[in-house]
């Protein structure tokens, strides 16, 4: 349709020009106005009347262009809710109809604390069709604003809520087009929620109106949607940009007494800058509005994550990222910018060289995280096993994160239904920013909220939901680590943003199987009394998972886990648990091949693949630190087999074994670990000290005795030493008869300890000797002979022996000639 004013071509349905604004209609009919409210009263519900025998209107609320709204009493549910009626007069109109059912599936398929929640759409015994909504005791931002601006704090709040809020809906395909201060209400303790999704068009769906069709308030219109131009995410930023504007300066940035001068003025004029009426505003938040209010959609924020992201640094003192300073309008300085352009370039120099090498670059807002346990909202405590099955995954997702340092689930678990405050969480795990949250697991679906709270200040900055069908329930874990990654804006590398954004969909009868084993899994990492036994339960759950579904990767990837645990703790043939953690491990990558514990477990087995290729172990740990930065198993691991292997720099070990420290300051496997580190390294104070503390941090835990008395062995403390053995003993340990071996050994006592090597082997079953350990023992006592004889039994055996080449008790081996034949058959080229 050409324009009569200026002949501009325009889509034949556009309200108004797109160059000049005048108004199209070549019939001269009056043109429906989406701004008015309804001119044919609806017929009015008077107090105490029953809808659909169950809401008892309470009174009116409001109306406008899409509805009667009425505040009402669920007498069934008792609670107070809001219904809202299509006009009488628009019951016939089809599209008017579809638009009003399409508004109550837009908004129900949102569950946000910042957006108004949708229990149900139903229609009245007489065809009318409504709403029930939740009902909120505040008031509409418009009424605020009838007081006048507000100041910069509170409008940067209600504008962050209002930003989270469309983020949600944006991300499942829905633009609210109509975002405007009366949309907009704050609730109690100044709670923003965002109303009325009369608008929203579901992305993908039909349209409901003919293309070119301007729905919408005028006043908060987008250049495009008042040209009758498709729109999309872009065009919300653009009105929240507005209500912004409006908020701060207490007017709105383009004026007009009739629509065509308004629109008029959308399209071509720039608004009057904010810091000509306001004075004192926060550093950068103008550049934000005036990004939002960029005329061409390109040059806006392109998502709503974008312009949140600005505003929550804005609100911390902190400069916006993505909104930088604009041209200059008009003049600088009373001077044309024609003239004055070319002055500043020497002082933007300076600027920038000024920035880089004078002011440090703005970090991340948070570098580290701790996720707390989630609770069990289910209302059954049996399924706990669900809920911290979440807990692990989410954390799993977000161990891939370089920039980030996540604390590993072992240190976390103790902090299950806690009563400490964020704050002092954060000071136990030295980490900036805690999440906290919980699962919902109630007929078929499930629910996962999360929130993240600044760890100096207990404020909570974020929250949100993630909502699904069970089957989705490790895609909803990692949309969440998602969207928590973006709030405490990490730097994600293309292949974190991948990983982190793939569908993980799963049989529900599966996946709780595996939730199971994975949580008594997990309890190993404490050191429960009975290891073997816990690894024993939880294959029986990943087997029964992989019944319902074989093709399940992170079943196979636990049961790979559980196996090489199985055989490291020297239960079984070992030869078969290498054999069965490998299988299940490559199983599971062939799957997926983004697990961590399948790597992790085929980079553990490669030590015990003989001969051993040294080159490929390190390849192997390095591959999985490269995809999981910051799982605190596999450094320690890496750590270790390292540093006894002596086949890295200890530097590098000990460097390793520290972040695993940091990654899981409260796993007691981590500081056991090191402890051996410090042994292979040969660092016998440092060895000491882990010692104790690892006994200072778990002093009813029998194992820690005992890692201490073999500490103080190694320091010539042997009355020490055979007092921590004892404790040992007496908190419930199982006796190793190899410490006191080494205790008589050490002190000169050596007949004892030859004596007590041979009992040990009449009195132990041929299948439970532990070949690794007696070879050691006749190697301290000078028995090479014996020594030898055992390290060929522990080779065919396929126990761990890869610490032969630099293993201190070996020392006396070294000069006899069979030493280096062995090494020959255990390393590859060593």
């Amino acid at each position: 349709m050409k324009c009569p004013k200026c002949h501009n071509d325009n889509p034949d349905t556009s309200r108004f020009c797109g160059s000049c604004a005048e108004v199209l209609n070549s019939e001269k009919q009056p043109l429906p106005s989406f701004t008015k409210t309804i001119e044919t009263p609806a017929h009015a519900l008077s107090k105490d009347s029953l809808i659909a025998g169950k809401y008892r209107i309470v009174g009116e609320i409001g109306r406008g262009g899409m509805g009667v709204v009425y505040k009402a009493e669920d007498i069934k549910l008792r609670r107070t809710v809001a219904l809202k009626f299509l006009p009488a007069q628009w019951t016939a109109d089809p599209d008017a109809r579809e638009r009003f059912v399409h508004e109550a599936q837009a908004a129900s398929a949102l569950d946000h604390p910042n957006i108004c929640n949708v229990h149900e759409i139903e229609e009245t015994e007489d065809g009318r069709i409504y709403i029930a909504m939740a009902c909120y005791e505040g008031e509409s931002l418009r009424d605020m604003l009838k007081r006048g601006p507000l100041p910069p704090e509170e409008a940067l709040k209600i504008a962050i809520q209002a930003a989270e809020g469309m983020s949600a809906a944006h991300a499942k395909g829905i633009v609210h087009r109509d975002i405007k201060p009366a949309n907009m209400l704050i609730a109690a303790q100044g709670i923003v929620k965002v109303v009325d999704f009369g608008l929203a068009k579901l992305a993908g769906q039909v349209k409901l109106t003919r293309e070119g069709t301007t729905l919408g308030t005028v006043a908060y219109m987008s250049p495009e949607q008042a040209r009758g131009e498709a729109v999309d995410q872009r065009t919300d930023i653009w009105s929240l940009g507005v209500v912004l504007y409006e908020m701060l300066a207490g007017v709105l940035p383009f004026a007009g007494k009739v629509d065509r001068t308004l629109i008029n003025a959308i399209l071509h004029r720039e608004p009057a800058p904010l810091s000509k009426s306001k004075k004192e505003l926060p550093a950068g938040l103008e550049n934000i509005v005036f990004k939002a209010l960029r005329k061409n959609p390109s040059d806006r924020y392109q998502q709503m994550d974008e312009m949140l992201t600005d505003l929550q640094a804005v609100a911390e003192g902190l400069k916006p990222l993505k909104a930088r300073s604009g041209i200059f309008r008009g003049r600088i300085l009373g001077v044309k910018k024609t003239y004055a352009y070319p002055a500043l370039v020497g002082t933007v120099v300076l600027a920038a060289l000024a920035i880089l090498f004078v002011f440090p670059k703005r970090g991340q807002a948070f570098d580290s995280i701790a996720v707390l346990p989630l609770a069990n909202l289910s209302g059954d405590p049996n399924q706990d096993y669900f809920s911290d099955g979440v807990h692990s995954d989410l954390i799993l997702e977000l161990m891939r994160i370089r920039s980030v340092t996540v604390i590993n689930k072992t240190s976390t678990l103790g902090y299950k239904g806690t009563t400490k405050k964020a704050s002092e969480i954060a000071a136990d795990l030295h980490v900036d920013a805690v999440v906290d949250g919980s699962v919902r697991y109630s007929g078929g679906r499930v629910r996962i909220t999360v929130e993240l709270i600044d760890g100096r200040t207990n404020k909570n900055l974020w929250a949100g939901n993630f909502e699904g069908a069970n089957r989705d329930t490790l895609t909803l874990q990692s949309e969440a680590a998602l969207a928590i990654a973006k709030q405490i804006r990490a730097a994600l590398t293309p292949e974190e943003k991948s990983a982190l954004a793939r569908k993980r969909p799963v049989k529900p009868e599966a996946l709780e199987l595996y939730l199971k084993g994975k949580s008594i899994l997990d309890r190993t990492a404490t050191n429960s009394v009975d290891t073997s036994t816990d690894l024993k339960k939880s294959l029986v759950f990943f087997e029964q998972a992989l019944e319902s579904d074989p093709d399940f990767a992170l079943a196979h990837a636990g049961t790979a886990l559980a196996y090489d645990l199985y055989g490291s703790i020297g239960s079984g043939s070992s030869k078969e648990m290498v054999s069965r953690a490998k299988e299940a491990a490559l199983k599971a990558l062939s799957l997926d091949e983004t697990i961590a514990d399948a790597h992790l477990v085929l980079a553990d087995l490669t030590c015990l693949t003989y001969p051993i290729d040294v080159k490929r172990v390190i390849e192997e740990y390095r591959s999985v630190l490269e995809s999981f930065p910051n799982h605190a198993l596999a450094r320690a691991w890496y750590a270790i087999n390292m540093a006894c292997g002596g086949w890295i720099e200890n530097k590098e070990s000990i460097a390793n074994a520290e972040q695993a420290r940091k990654l899981d300051p409260l796993n007691y496997s981590i500081g056991e670990y090191l402890v051996q580190i410090y042994y292979g390294t040969r660092e016998d104070d440092k060895m000491l000290i882990a010692a104790k503390d690892l006994v200072a941090g778990n002093p009813h835990n029998p194992a820690s005795h005992a890692m201490l008395a073999f500490a103080l062995l190694y320091s010539a403390q042997f009355a020490e030493a055979r007092a921590a053995y004892e404790k040992s003993i007496e908190l419930g340990g199982s006796p190793n008869p190899f410490i006191p071996i080494f205790i008589w050994s050490f002190s000169g006592e050596k007949q004892k300890s030859i004596d007590a090597i041979e009992e040990y082997l009449r009195k132990t079953r041929t299948e439970d000797i532990m070949p690794m350990w007696v070879a050691t023992a006749y190697s301290i006592n000078g028995n090479n002979n014996k020594a030898f004889e055992w390290l060929e039994k522990a080779l065919t055996a396929g126990t761990p022996i890869a610490n032969v080449a630099t293993d201190r008790v070996f020392d006396s081996l070294r000069t006899d000639p069979r030493y280096k034949l062995f090494l020959k058959k255990l390393f590859l080229d060593p």
